[in-house]
């Protein structure tokens, strides 16, 4: 795991980026909820799409899939920290015809990001990015 990063930003919330390898660029997406246990992402269903061409057996469901996420947590002092976590895919939920829920669920996360997550959801309640 990388070392824990952190910056200054102007911008608020969570953005997520899940990484297949070093050679694919990674897939970014617009982080709804954290919690200590996941994350919740909010995906196009071109992004749904993508997420089932990261997984190892592309005939078999994206359920289960585990992959690296790298997620920044922007705090309302424009503080940004960066931490990495393993995580695997629970639930894919359409909620309208252009949005899906991703759930992710937390496998391996970086020292120090669990302090870092809850940190952040003590910082405040953050608008979801749009």
């Amino acid at each position: 795991m990388e070392p824990l990063q952190t910056s200054l930003n102007a911008k608020k919330g969570l953005d997520v980026s899940i990484i297949q390898s070093q050679d694919v660029q990674p897939l970014h997406v617009r982080g709804g909820q954290i919690t200590p246990r996941g994350v919740i992402l909010h995906c196009t269903p071109d992004q749904v799409g993508d997420l089932h061409s990261m997984g190892e057996e592309h005939d078999q469901q994206l359920r289960y899939e585990s992959m690296m996420l790298r997620i920044s947590l922007c705090f309302k002092s424009g503080e940004v920290v960066s931490i990495n976590s393993e995580a695997q895919i629970h639930s894919i939920r359409r909620v309208s015809q252009k949005e899906f829920e991703v759930e992710m669920c937390f496998q391996d996360m970086m020292q120090d990001g669990y302090r870092q997550i809850s940190r952040y959801l003590v910082d405040g309640q953050h608008p979801q990015s749009a």
